[in-house]
């Protein structure tokens, strides 16, 4: 694919940009990262949308140091160097305002005692209904400054202008596709941050409840459930669920080698 020559005004950007659009693999799993985030936490979850915004931080992050557009202090070749500096080094660079709905706004900022300052760090940007990760430069792209909407408690962009922007300026966007929520994740970020510091720690008495909710249940019901997930997984066929479930049934006689399940469990 051809590098546009024009610049978007950050050098940074200009790389990842670059790489995304060489690296097959690298865009591929943004992509891949970002359907994986809103299949698990729904963010339309008020009590997800704080972690599902820092892994958006952190997926850039992440992108930028694997296209040398980001690096420690000590450089890349440090030994055992804290992942922190490299997020802290994204977080200098670019705000990261990322919505998995097509409808709605940017909030840009919003506070308790007012709308906030509003666009004023360089930041990147992407929703579904954009054609991928968009970067704005308040000092350079004043159009986009100028369209922001003051209210009583926020200042707010619409995803139109921020669209319209990628269109007059695509060295200011890298194409990815960006996916909508499905509304489908169950995971809720509170109980999973409980159950890592309770399986972390020792508090075998406070971590009775997970100790006894997650013992095998070994009758027929709970065998075929393990079936179930394993199906979903992709690990086992469907023909190979149905001849396991007959089995642990006792519906009909099965031939263990036809029917145990192939690849990694």
């Amino acid at each position: 694919m051809t590098i546009p020559r024009a610049t978007s005004g950050s050098r940074e950007f200009d790389l990842l940009r670059e790489r995304v659009l060489t690296d097959r693999q690298l865009r591929n799993e943004i992509e891949s990262l970002m359907l994986v985030l809103v299949e698990t936490f729904n963010p339309s979850d008020r009590g997800n949308r704080f972690i599902v915004g820092t892994i958006g931080e952190w997926l850039i992050a992440l992108s930028a140091y694997a296209a040398g557009a980001v690096s420690v202090p000590a450089g890349h070749n440090a030994d055992g160097f804290d992942l922190e500096d490299v997020h802290a080094s994204s977080k200098q660079l670019w705000s990261v305002k990322s919505s998995y709905a097509r409808s709605g706004e940017f909030i840009i900022s919003n506070g308790r005692d007012g709308a906030g300052r509003g666009l004023v760090h360089p930041t990147l940007f992407w929703a579904p209904t954009l054609p991928g990760i968009v970067y704005v430069n308040p000092e350079i792209h004043q159009d986009v400054v100028e369209s922001q909407r003051t209210k009583k408690d926020s200042v707010e962009l619409p995803k139109r202008v921020v669209r319209d922007h990628a269109q007059k300026h695509p060295e200011c966007c890298i194409e990815v596709e960006i996916p909508v929520n499905p509304k489908t994740g169950q995971r809720d970020t509170g109980f999973e941050a409980v159950r890592s510091l309770i399986h972390g720690g020792n508090f075998p008495r406070l971590r009775k409840m997970f100790d006894d909710s997650e013992r095998s249940d070994t009758s027929v019901v709970g065998r075929i459930k393990e079936l179930i997930q394993m199906r979903e997984k992709g690990q086992i066929s469907s023909s190979q669920f149905d001849a396991l479930v007959d089995k642990i049934s006792g519906a009909k006689t099965v031939d263990t080698d036809a029917t145990e399940p192939k690849g990694e469990l």
